[in-house]
């Protein structure tokens, strides 16, 4: 993330400056960025505290973190919606990029003024419901796609590039129309496909994946496979 960060601020033409451990050795975050008005915690969720018990000097600065699920009395947080791998990402794709911060805090737009992002509040309560809900969209939808991408290439020796019009049309699909962009098998309550897939699965893990969101749909009642 502060990598990302970074760029999105030299592409913006926004001048800051960085400490890290690794680089500034010697030299403390106080004497580094003194002349600061506004110090982003741009490190895991995990170290956020004991970093600032250990910079204590610090909480003189107005402070920010961007973690999804903590909340830190004093220190507001501003979570980018988005996902961030190592490749960086252009302006245009930076500036479209939702912040969801504490109900009560400063929008996003009055922290930085310079930069033209949404954002919304939520009450701090609802946070880990909504990373929990970002988690579940984002990154275990990844690994699905990397076990299919996976099999296709290890299983069938097929090239798993075969499978990008599928995943670019279910992005579409729930572009256009999330409520009813779901297929297949579950979506038509097919209950012998259903008992097929579940077989052809025995001894994979993701037979349990599988049999929970058919569970999992039966509880929302639209479906009556078991």
């Amino acid at each position: 993330m502060a990598k990302h960060f970074c760029h999105y601020l030299d592409l913006c033409d926004v001048s800051y400056l960085t400490w890290s451990r690794s680089v500034d050795k010697g030299l403390s975050p106080l004497e580094k960025l003194r002349d600061c008005k506004v110090v982003l915690l741009l490190i895991s969720d995990g170290a956020i505290s004991p970093f600032l018990e250990r910079y204590s000097e610090l909480k003189n600065f107005k402070l920010i973190h961007f973690s999804g699920t903590i909340f830190l009395e004093d220190v507001p947080s501003y979570h980018p919606l988005m996902s961030f791998v190592d490749e960086l990402y252009s302006l245009e794709e930076y500036q479209k990029i939702p912040f969801i911060y504490e109900k009560g805090e400063s929008s996003f737009g009055e922290i930085f003024p310079e930069l033209p992002n949404e954002s919304f509040a939520l009450p701090s309560a609802d946070k880990p419901l909504y990373h929990a809900l970002c988690v579940l969209s984002g990154n275990f939808t990844v690994m699905l796609w990397q076990k299919v991408f996976r099999e296709f290439e290890e299983k069938f020796k097929i090239d798993a590039k075969i499978l990008l019009p599928y995943m670019h049309r279910v992005c579409q699909n729930l572009s256009g129309d999330w409520e009813n962009a779901l297929s297949g098998p579950l979506a038509r309550g097919d209950e012998q496909s259903i008992a097929k897939n579940l077989s052809s699965l025995q001894k994979d893990a993701f037979q349990d994946v599988y049999r929970a969101f058919v569970r999992t749909l039966d509880k929302g009642g639209k479906s009556e496979c078991d």
